[in-house]
Order: C-alpha cells, then structure tokens, then sequence
C-alpha cells in the first residue's frame, strides 16, 4: 500500500460495541490516536446506531435460517453452537420483523454516507481486544458488524500490541465507491506509525 503524501482526514468513532472493549485495548488506541502527526477529531453516531448490532445479527440469523433451517435434524446437529442458535433464533423472526429490520439497515447506510462530508475515513478499534488464540475460538465482529451492514469498505491494521503480545488491530472505515481514498489512508496510517517507533523505512 502507497502512503498518502498528505495526512487524511481522519475521525474517530466508537459505535456499539465500544462499551465491550478491553481496557487495555482501549488505553493502547488512545495513546495510539494522540501520537499520530495529525488531528483527530471524534465523531457522534447518529442514535440510531445504537441499534446497529441487534439489526445486524437479526438479518443474519434470518438468512441463515433461511439458508440452513431446512436441513435435516441430524445434520444441524453437528453444526457449532453459534451457527445452530442462529438458525433457531432466525426461525423466530417474522416476515414484518424482516421488513422493519431491512428498513433499519437502509437508514443506517443513509446516515452513515453522511459520515464523509468532511472526513476522508473513519478511525476505531477492529476488534474489543487482542487477537485471540486458536484455541480460545474465533474472536468478536461487534467493531466492525455496523460498517459491514453499511457495506462500506474497511482495512484492519494490527499496530497494536496488547499485554499477551498479540496484536491490536485498529480499523479505517472508507466511503461507498471511495476504496482507493481508504487505501491511501490506510497507507499514511501505517508510515506514520512506523516513523514514530523508528521503524520507518529508508
């Protein structure tokens, strides 16, 4: 990835699910924001996006409902935990509660296009902490399942470190059709952390 010759402009956002993060993943980002060349400035979601995740994981559980929950019951069986209480929680959801929530969905996009006014990219966490181990399981999507409902366009860069060692990943959320906009951020991002780890390349 080609750095940006000038810094992007960058803001910070939270979302849902920040109030799940790790301490220590939230203390490493903060610093990580105050030492970047260039101001940060932090952005209010809209309210409706405190219902991001809920219309989320309820459109999800529909369609894996609908894509799954014929199949015969010995075979849902041997699916894991998560993907089997998907498919009896989409079971639940009626074709209004569908529409109501597929409406969401589209205002949730709407308002998040109004984001980049003023801003090259969006700026988070990707995940509530450390990467986590093989064997501990797969980790949480909530930092990055509102962006994902946008379909807007993100990079995960690990530049952090947590107190296990493993990386932190920080999250750059681009515009609709802005793709190479949020690659060139993302390339910035990347310089300007190495430049201020020495770590820089000649």
């Amino acid at each position: 990835v080609q750095p940006a010759a000038t810094a992007p402009r960058l803001a910070l956002v939270k979302g849902p699910g920040w109030k799940l993060i790790d301490d220590d993943a939230g203390q490493a980002f903060e610093t990580f924001i105050q030492s970047l060349p260039t101001a940060i400035v932090e952005v209010e979601l809209p309210l409706e996006f405190d219902q991001a995740l809920d219309v989320t994981f309820g459109l999800l559980n529909a369609h894996l409902a609908y894509r799954f929950g014929s199949e015969p019951t010995e075979t849902i069986r041997r699916y894991c935990a998560p993907l089997q209480q998907g498919i009896e929680a989409g079971r639940t959801i009626s074709a209004a509660r569908y529409l109501t929530l597929d409406a969401q969905a589209d205002r949730l996009l709407e308002l998040a296009s109004l984001l980049f006014i003023e801003q090259d990219a969006l700026i988070t966490l990707s995940a509530p902490g450390e990467a986590t181990r093989l064997e501990d399981g797969p980790g949480s999507g909530v930092m990055s399942m509102p962006w994902s409902l946008c379909g807007l366009p993100t990079v995960s860069l690990p530049l952090l470190r947590g107190r296990q060692g493993l990386p932190i990943g920080v999250q750059l959320i681009g515009a609709h059709g802005r793709d190479g906009d949020l690659l060139r951020a993302a390339g910035w991002l990347e310089n300007a952390t190495r430049e201020s780890t020495g770590e820089a390349e000649v």
